[in-house]
């Protein structure tokens, strides 16, 4: 990436274009875990090299889309219910997927949408969206209760 200074039509195209998929920004964050393994054994744990401000914000923003988001409300309360994680282990794990939401909306230069995303969930067949009870894309109700896996 070139540190010098942009034209116009530089700030307007590349920088879209030139960022990798989702997963940068969520390591980036500090939202994506890290898996070390050593010998036999493998743990998960908290991502210590990265913007500790750019964690807490994204860790702030999926709290408090609990509230505002239907699909955000039903991931959480699974995870909390099913998964049985607690409070701090549930909202990264939306954090997580927020990330990758703001991303797409980014790179598409669009506003997000809440409807145009619970379509996406309907039109993948996402347990998400037999949770909230959205049709699936053939108009059948669906079962709105989850299995253990999410």
């Amino acid at each position: 990436m070139c540190l010098a200074p942009m034209t116009n039509t530089q700030k307007t195209s590349a920088p879209r274009l030139s960022i990798r998929p989702s997963e940068e920004p969520q390591c980036y964050s500090g939202i994506a875990p890290v898996t070390e393994a050593s010998g036999k054994r493998q743990w998960v744990h908290i991502r210590l090299a990265c913007p500790k401000f750019v964690r807490q914000t994204f860790h702030e923003f999926a709290a408090s889309s609990i509230q505002q988001s239907k699909w955000a409300r039903a991931f959480y309360e699974h995870q909390r219910n099913e998964n049985q994680k607690s409070h701090h282990a549930a909202v990264p794990s939306l954090a997580f997927k927020w990330v990758r939401i703001i991303y797409r909306c980014w790179k598409d230069a669009k506003p997000y949408d809440e409807e145009i995303y619970l379509q996406s969930l309907r039109r993948r067949g996402s347990l998400l969206g037999e949770v909230l009870g959205l049709t699936t894309g053939v108009g059948v109700e669906v079962d709105r209760r989850l299995p253990k896996t999410f």
